[in-house]
């Protein structure tokens, strides 16, 4: 359905538009939660497009550092990508690099000769690896330098840093926002260990820091839908205004070049960025901050959202990991899919393979709990996994389960088929919880 941007108010529930298979899960919502994302209607006041988000109470994030030490085996580099527009605010950000236990490549842009001057002379302290700057077009602020001018760094490197010299002028509240993000990000050696560990599961995509609680009013989708609708379009994917939105905001964040590919695969240029005017909304640039996540799930991979527990107030969102064995649940507390089923124009392929969730991680966690003794539920969580290993011991111990035949396709590596079939187990499951079967 498309999104119709005179609507009227409606409740917050009908707005949201649940799939049939998620309808049964409405009585787990918060209708609460939802008018206060939602409160007037499909438009905000100044005519921005709202977007619908959980209550910052239920908003969790993984803690960093873990409570153990992780073991990190000296690695290949990292490629840290940073645009310093202001090069009086780089020798911080250096400074924390010190705290990665893998080498780390230093690849800057900057906007004019000087300062790429003055940035090679700061970098000269650099020890932990090579150093390249380049000079980009002062379009598109962190994300187009980072993304086009150096979109050949992603191919030569599994892992990247994004970082900026963030200074946000428009904003006197934001002040601090710059140090907070790169304090959740690569404030000790024990939160560079952390980060690098969840990258160890080949499935982690993207890690990035939870919001700044004074920007948690600022989450929307405002004047960036129609740009991010568009793009990812493009990708294969129909966004609709009424999916929860997540993004890394302020664009620092953890990654893994693969989760990237759908969108360096596109060929954006410099001109298809807006000129700069001090824009603060309504520009490509902030409508790919808020699709990050998207590309990344429909790359097939994971993200997480992390949080320091001495720089968030909202403590009892924030996860602890006391010990390994503790990293997998808080992992599926955490994420939360931002594509919906179904979410792409295409059908599932071994090249762009399909999410397919039953709704968001935590009402699937609640419906486990509801139903635990319903095979199909775990069945479903298997595939959320996209583990064909389980999902085969599952096949084996469980022959009555309608996800047999999409476990074993699955198993033999046939994708588009698999999809299709577990799609069909979710429906069978749904249907089965129905009827209290």
């Amino acid at each position: 359905m498309p999104f119709d941007h005179n609507a009227k108010s409606r409740p917050a529930l009908e707005s949201w538009r649940l799939a049939p298979w998620e309808r049964l899960l409405a009585p787990l919502m918060s209708a609460e939660h939802f008018e206060k994302a939602h409160p007037s209607g499909l438009l905000d006041a100044d005519g921005g497009v709202p977007s619908p988000r959980v209550d910052a109470r239920a908003d969790h994030a993984c803690e960093v550092p873990f409570g153990f030490q992780p073991a990190i085996a000296a690695g290949s580099p990292v490629a840290c990508i940073i645009h310093a527009f202001y090069p009086d605010m780089l020798s911080p950000l250096l400074a924390l690099l010190a705290n990665v236990p893998r080498p780390v490549d230093l690849f800057i842009s900057t906007d004019t000769a000087d300062k790429k001057a003055e940035i090679e002379l700061i970098c000269r302290a650099h020890t932990k690896g090579t150093v390249e700057v380049r000079i980009a077009a002062n379009r598109g602020r962190d994300i187009a330098p980072k993304l086009i001018t150096f979109t050949d760094v992603y191919a030569r490197y599994d892992l990247f840093l994004h970082l900026h010299t963030k200074r946000s002028p428009h904003s006197g509240s934001l002040a601090g926002w710059s140090r907070y993000l790169a304090e959740t990000l690569i404030g000790s050696p024990a939160i560079a260990a952390s980060i690098l560990k969840l990258f160890e599961d080949p499935r982690m995509g993207l890690v990035f820091p939870q919001h700044l609680f004074t920007l948690r009013k600022a989450l929307r989708w405002g004047f960036d839908y129609d740009h991010g609708r568009r793009l990812l379009g493009r990708i294969g994917i129909r966004l609709q205004a009424d999916w929860p939105l997540e993004f890394p905001s302020g664009s620092m964040i953890w990654g893994r070049s693969a989760a990237l590919k759908p969108l360096l695969d596109l060929g954006l240029s410099v001109e298809d960025f807006p000129e700069e005017a001090g824009q603060v909304d309504g520009t490509l640039a902030h409508a790919i901050e808020r699709c990050l996540l998207h590309v990344v799930e429909h790359a097939g991979f994971d993200w997480l959202k992390i949080a320091r527990r001495d720089l968030y107030p909202l403590r009892d969102t924030v996860l602890p990991v006391p010990e390994e064995e503790a990293l997998a649940g808080v992992k599926s507390r955490v994420f939360q899919p931002c594509l919906p089923k179904p979410a792409l124009d295409e059908p599932p392929s071994a090249t762009a393979p399909v999410r397919l969730t039953a709704g968001k991680g935590e009402r699937l966690r609640l419906i486990r709990i509801e139903h635990e003794a319903n095979g199909a539920a775990e069945g479903v969580r298997l595939w959320q996994r996209r583990d064909p290993v389980e999902a085969a011991r599952w096949r084996h111990e469980h022959p009555e389960d309608p996800t047999d035949f999409a476990a074993r396709l699955a198993l033999e590596g046939h994708e588009p088929h698999a999809a299709s079939a577990w799609a069909d187990a979710i429906e069978d499951a749904v249907a089965r919880f129905k009827s209290g079967g």
